[in-house]
């Protein structure tokens, strides 16, 4: 019995041991690990375990299972400055991008305002090259058909008047077109529509007028009776005013004394400007163009007075002043065959106003 309750004693005493040894372990244990450290530690200590009392497969389905096994949810958390620098890569190629659309975007806008640009200078090009063409064109057909040698034929007005008119002419190049025979009255004599082969019309009437007893009416036996060419009133010392109103508004350019050299005779040569009426400009300031560009000669010969006016058409005036002058210069009264220094080669006192 005794024997019995000993044991009894012994076998609680040993059960004790354990919970306190259990108790202890417990209290000196360290604070507990994180759910991922401890989802893991099983499978080590299972390695731990095995490698002493399993074989080697079994180390390998440990192995196998711990590798097939999902990674813990905090092992997978991304770092948030690794976030950041990818927003920023991010960011950085999505502008470039853009920036890489746009510069091919404007390139290809300068590129075709480039092209279009050199396409309407190419046309302006064409265009001039076809002007000049043309004008060449002109220029070899009429070198061909004249020999490329101008010369100044006589063109005669009054040749069959009255024997109180005196014959008289101008001469004008032969690459020009000069349609005649001139329109007459027994006090005019007119040729129009002169055209240089170049440039077209550039004279719109050339007119001789005469006035029979002029030196007994004024007294002036010789042009040079008036007074000095820059000092008398064209217009009206020549009767002009009575022919048309715009002689009479004209404005004096510039006169000039012209002696023929054959003759002797006296020619005073003006150029006027006239510009339209008042009442036909668009505004108060005038007319942007003249109306009338004329350049007349005048002489007083046996009593009479010869007035020789040229009316050049203003838009061609530029392109063919020197040579309308010329024109204007080699006016002279008397059968040609009598005045062959009459024209270019005749001396000209000059007098600009």
């Amino acid at each position: 019995m005794a024997s019995r309750a000993m044991t009894s004693a012994s076998a609680a005493a040993s059960a004790r041991r354990p919970a306190r040894a259990s108790s202890s372990s417990s209290s000196s244990r360290p604070p507990a690990r994180s759910a991922a450290s401890a989802a893991r530690a099983p499978a080590r200590v299972v390695v731990a375990s095995s490698s002493s009392s399993s074989s080697s497969s079994s180390r390998r389905r440990v192995a196998a299972a711990a590798a097939s096994r999902p990674r813990d949810a905090a092992d997978a958390t991304v770092d948030p400055e690794v976030a950041r620098e990818v927003v920023v890569v991010v960011a950085r190629r999505r502008a470039l991008v853009a920036a890489a659309s746009a510069l091919a975007s404007a390139a290809a806008s300068t590129s075709t305002r480039f092209a279009s640009s050199r396409a309407a200078a190419d046309d302006d090009d064409d265009d001039e090259d076809a002007a000049q063409a043309e004008i060449e064109a002109a220029m070899n057909s009429v070198l061909s058909s004249n020999s490329g040698e101008a010369t100044f034929p006589p063109r005669v007005m009054f040749a069959n008047t009255s024997p109180s008119v005196a014959p008289c002419y101008f001469r004008a190049s032969s690459l020009w077109s000069v349609p005649g025979p001139p329109a007459e009255t027994p006090t005019t004599s007119s040729w129009r529509d002169i055209a240089d082969p170049v440039n077209g019309v550039v004279i719109v009437n050339a007119t001789a007028y005469v006035t029979r007893g002029f030196a007994d009416a004024s007294g002036a036996r010789s042009i040079a009776d008036l007074g000095k060419p820059e000092n008398v009133d064209v217009a009206k010392a020549l009767g002009l005013d009575a022919i048309d109103d715009s002689y009479r508004r004209a404005d004096l350019l510039g006169a000039a004394k012209r002696v023929d050299a054959t003759t002797g005779d006296v020619y005073y040569d003006y150029e006027l400007v006239a510009s339209p009426p008042p009442k036909s400009c668009p505004s108060a300031v005038g007319c942007l163009y003249p109306e009338h560009i004329y350049l007349l000669s005048a002489t007083i010969k046996d009593g009479t007075l010869y007035v020789f006016s040229v009316d050049a058409f203003p838009e061609n005036w530029r392109a063919g002043a020197q040579t309308i002058k010329r024109l204007r210069s080699s006016f002279a009264v008397g059968a040609p065959e009598e005045n062959e220094g009459t024209g270019a080669g005749a001396e000209a006192e000059a007098t600009v106003t």
